[in-house]
């Protein structure tokens, strides 16, 4: 796994990063080595500005990125900075559809989403070679209203038998800062919104927040700015016909509806929403 999120250096030519160059011992929480020994919060990136068009073709436009919690990220040839240039964002790997990946791509240059991935060379749409960033994980904001630390947060697994009790656990993103805490004060967003993260406490991915933490009646509390939900490739879902009948193709709404199928189907209730499908 480790192999999987080292960014690495590659040799481009310097003008690939700002030219704002820092040494390795001004790095903190952006060094890869030691996001390496919690391998869930490492190489997470943010927009950082607009590349500047310095050269004609498509080899040098591109976008200016930097890693989250960190003063200065790693670029391509080795070198820190404060951001590091990337000629394109390959989300190949989430098996997005257009629509999606358009999404995605537009979402992260307005500021609004995190990006996860290997800094390396690829071949860019013009056949050129550049700095490319290969995206294994992509995340979209809620609030637009960014302020504090990147956490990943997810269910602790703790046991209690008595309160307070710290059920959630938050990871510091490209650190190996991690605590265990009390819960997340959400920022205003949809009941929805909200419904659907802390659903997702339970799950590998967790929910990624950024806030503040603060300490009361000896339990860390995480007071939240923004907080996202992991892309995935829509679901191929089956039409309704004379085999599925759908009650609600809404999966939030599903937890809510009371329905029966006949002794001939079995129910079903998954992203595609929830109904009766037939017997083969």
């Amino acid at each position: 796994m480790k192999n999987l999120f080292l960014i690495l250096g590659l040799g481009i030519a310097a003008s690939a990063c700002s030219s704002s160059e820092m040494s390795a011992s001004e790095v903190a929480v952006g060094d890869e080595e030691q996001a390496d020994s919690l391998s869930s919060s490492g190489t997470f990136y943010v927009f950082s500005r607009e590349g500047q068009m310095r050269c004609q073709g498509s080899a040098c436009s591109g976008d200016y990125l930097k890693h989250v919690n960190s003063s200065t990220t790693k670029c391509s040839d080795g070198r820190y900075a404060k951001d590091c240039y990337v000629h394109k964002l390959d989300y190949s790997k989430l098996a997005l559809n257009t629509a999606d990946e358009v999404k995605v791509g537009v979402t992260f240059e307005m500021g609004s989403a995190i990006v996860r991935g290997t800094l390396g060379s690829g071949k860019l749409d013009d056949g050129t070679t550049g700095t490319v960033l290969k995206v294994s994980e992509a995340w979209l904001g809620t609030t637009g209203k960014a302020q504090g630390t990147f956490y990943r947060v997810y269910d602790s697994a703790l046991v209690c038998v008595t309160a307070p009790c710290p059920t959630l656990h938050e990871a510091k993103l490209n650190s190996t800062v991690d605590d265990d805490i009390g819960d997340v004060v959400f920022p205003s967003a949809s009941a929805t919104a909200i419904a659907s993260a802390k659903a997702a406490f339970k799950t590998k991915d967790g929910v990624l927040f950024v806030g503040t933490n603060a300490t009361k009646g000896g339990l860390i509390s995480l007071k939240a700015t923004e907080f996202y939900t992991r892309v995935v490739p829509s679901p191929v879902c089956p039409a309704a016909s004379s085999t599925i009948r759908y009650m609600s193709t809404e999966a939030t709404a599903c937890a809510s509806i009371v329905f029966s199928c006949t002794k001939n189907e079995k129910m079903f209730s998954n992203s595609c929403g929830c109904g009766c499908a037939l017997l083969e």
